[in-house]
């Protein structure tokens, strides 16, 4: 979690707890295929992770794929949740454990947890909130997970959004509003 004065990395926590690690372009791809298959994960987990993945690297880990997203879904899909919540001008956002599915950021819901959005907070501040509670929601849930409790629920029905990467204009409208990253 945040907050603390050695910001640990997952390349840092891996090395020091000696977790192999696997860099590549692409999580579908034959070889990235072939080492997550050995490895024979229990779960994956991604966080800003801005890439599709495929039904076969969805299938590997035995309780799942999952994804740790920096908002409450289904609301603000996709790239730059806390800048968009910011844009929008939200009250509140939230971190979202999902699964992961054929859509980007449409899978069942795991664990949810609310974050306010106070005056004055930045989109630098809002990621950090998100990603606290996000990291608490996540231990809480695997320690329910390991004892055997996974639950899921549908996301609302509905056209929801999906949001890519801010467009100049977004930005031009987001400083106009008076906001900063």
């Amino acid at each position: 979690l945040s907050g603390s004065a050695s910001a640990e990395t997952p390349s840092k926590l891996a090395r020091v707890h000696r977790v192999p690690t696997h860099w590549s372009p692409d999580i579908n791809a034959k070889e990235a295929l072939d080492q997550l298959s050995e490895w024979r994960p229990d779960a994956v987990i991604a966080t800003n992770f801005s890439h599709y993945v495929g039904a076969a690297a969805r299938s590997i880990a035995r309780m799942g794929t999952w994804n740790l997203h920096k908002s409450y879904l289904p609301h603000y899909r996709g790239m730059g949740p806390s800048f968009y919540a910011l844009l929008q001008g939200a009250k509140r956002t939230g971190a979202t454990l999902h699964k992961v599915a054929k859509g980007i950021d449409t899978g069942d819901i795991l664990s949810q947890v609310p974050v306010e959005i106070e005056p004055g907070d930045t989109v630098y501040t809002l990621n950090q909130k998100t990603w606290d509670a996000g990291g608490r929601m996540l231990i809480e849930f695997l320690e329910q997970a390991s004892a055997g409790s996974i639950t899921s629920m549908p996301q609302p029905a509905g056209e929801w959004p999906y949001y890519t990467y801010p467009t100049p204009r977004d930005v031009r409208q987001f400083f106009a509003k008076g906001l900063h990253f």
